[in-house]
């Protein structure tokens, strides 16, 4: 269950059902249709898994949580399911779902990608979340600084497992239009590119200077590479502001908020994805760069870099205030493309990790069983339904 689904959550079902649909039958349960927080378009889905939305056209931050509760609840009792997977751990509604499915008896896992070094931690509420946590049989989580976070809070070894943040490889190359890199679009002719919300914990000012560091270099040769940022947010204004301050407004493209599709081209065309975030317990665009052979240079906070960003294989990683370092970093990979084709190499090596076959077996390990076929991606998708037993 998840407040909205995105493709990113239609991908993992799509995984799980292929995957376990001999013996489960999977049930997807979104809240409602949109958020404040993302403004993803609803997303279809095929025949795959059952799917619940529980408020149809509603915004999920507009509904009381004891509706939400009482909804869910509703649901997850007419399916009468084997196990359910459950997101946000904060919410009231789900800590009392949560409480509710001991009760019945119903083993509940976790999804769950923050780590230690997204925020201040504080001891009261930490010790809180270790008393909602240990009420979960296990978690899946999103990498290896995540799954050592909850070691922290006490849960046993082998409670959590990876991977939860992941995405259909074959989704993202079949929407992009045009071959991975190295291939496609050539080195000359790419852009820097953002995908991210206009918001503080994104950094998105540091990007603005980096680029205008990076074209002040006098080694910089050839056509001019522009900035590019997709998203959309409270601090546009800002953003704008300074890239005219800067004098690269001219060069600075704001696009706007991009559905999957137009995200997946404008990626199939970069040179590299910058993310300077402070704050990004994981950042799935990261996996659709790699899909795409796309260098990335990222700060140190991001999550997605533990198992899809190595240093000198397919990209680099620089500190979050770190402008100056940045903009050396955008050279590098803009003025020389032996190096740049090397590191799109090596995120196409590294993409696996980061596809929806990993979610498929974290949950199988979760859950002590195996799955009825392995799962390389979900480009192939069974659709028959033999079991009485579903997952939520």
């Amino acid at each position: 269950m998840w407040e909205q689904f995105s493709a990113y959550h239609v991908d993992r079902l799509d995984a799980v059902a292929a995957a376990f649909g001999d013996r489960y039958t999977i049930v997807g349960i979104e809240i409602a249709t949109s958020s404040r927080t993302y403004a993803w378009s609803p997303i279809a889905s095929g025949n795959n898994f059952t799917r619940h939305t529980l408020f149809p056209g509603a915004v999920c931050d507009d509904v009381p949580w004891p509706r939400k509760l009482r909804h869910a609840m509703r649901a997850i009792r007419t399916a009468r399911p084997s196990a359910v997977f459950l997101c946000n751990q904060d919410k009231p509604e789900i800590i009392a779902a949560l409480a509710l499915l001991r009760l019945l008896g119903i083993p509940a896992f976790a999804l769950l990608d923050a780590k230690f070094d997204d925020s201040p931690r504080r001891v009261l509420k930490e010790a809180a979340k270790r008393l909602v946590l240990g009420r979960f049989k296990g978690g899946l989580v999103a990498g290896a600084r995540s799954a050592a976070y909850y070691r922290f809070l006490g849960m046993p070894e082998g409670w959590a497992r990876t991977a939860y943040d992941t995405i259909s490889l074959d989704r993202v190359r079949r929407l992009a239009g045009t071959p991975p890199a190295p291939g496609g679009v050539p080195h000359g002719e790419r852009d820097f590119v953002i995908v991210a919300r206009f918001v503080a914990k994104k950094n998105l000012p540091v990007a603005i200077r980096a680029y205008a560091r990076f074209r002040a270099l006098p080694t910089c040769r050839g056509r001019v590479r522009r900035l590019v940022l997709c998203g959309a947010g409270p601090l546009e204004g800002e953003l704008r502001a300074l890239a005219t301050a800067l004098g690269v407004d001219a060069d600075v493209e704001f696009a706007g908020f991009l559905d999957h599709e137009q995200v997946a081209r404008r990626l199939g065309a970069a040179l590299s994805l910058l993310l300077p975030s402070v704050e990004e317990q994981w950042g799935l665009v990261v996996n659709e760069a790699v899909a795409l052979g796309v260098p990335i240079l990222c700060s140190d906070n991001v999550g997605a870099r533990d198992s899809l960003v190595r240093v000198g294989v397919n990209g680099f990683m620089f500190e979050p205030d770190n402008d100056e370092g940045l903009a050396a970093l955008m050279h590098l990979v803009s003025e020389d493309e032996t190096l740049w084709r090397g590191l799109a190499e090596g995120s196409l090596r590294l993409a696996p990790n980061g596809d929806v076959a990993e979610f498929v077996r974290g949950v199988s390990e979760l859950l002590g069983v195996a799955a009825a076929k392995p799962v390389a991606s979900n480009a192939a998708v069974r659709t028959a339904r033999h079991s009485a037993d579903p997952v939520c």
